[in-house]
């Protein structure tokens, strides 16, 4: 279950529930992001050395940088799961902002970039596709983005 809370096109605050083992990560825009009550930071975590993505051509891409891609639809929980550290990036073509504006929020919250592919904002109302990554992870991402465009 997810809830996102908007003020003039802008994500303001999330709540995040997983039915699966009864989780919880919040995010409030400016104030950071928490997983069960702990605070959340990018920079804090062991790099995975995956990704994951809803775009299947790209694993073929990967293949020469040392990361394993893991396909999917691009959902507000494998959206949670890059959040809390378990990969380094995602990389989602044609995704509805809004479907995925709580678990956005909380990845912008808890260090994480988040743009359109030519590294402009986006806005809620959008339907388009979207990076999400760690700082230290620029180089690799934008070296697939621009493969795949």
């Amino acid at each position: 279950t997810s809830i996102a809370i908007y003020y003039n096109k802008s994500i303001m605050s999330s709540a995040i529930i997983n039915h699966e083992d009864g989780s919880l990560l919040t995010a409030i825009k400016g104030e950071g992001s928490l997983f069960e009550n702990i605070k959340l930071r990018c920079d804090n975590f062991i790099s995975s050395e995956s990704f994951i993505s809803n775009i299947y051509e790209l694993e073929d891409k990967a293949l020469g940088e040392n990361y394993e891609m893991i396909y999917t639809k691009g959902s507000v929980t494998s959206l949670s799961d890059l959040a809390k550290g378990d990969y380094d990036f995602g990389i989602f073509d044609n995704v509805k902002i809004s479907d995925l504006a709580s678990s956005i929020l909380v990845c912008k919250e808890s260090g994480y970039i988040v743009s359109k592919f030519d590294g402009s904002e986006f806005s809620i109302d959008d339907e388009t596709s979207i990076i999400i990554y760690r700082p230290s992870c620029e180089a690799v991402v934008k070296g697939l983005v621009k493969n795949h465009s």
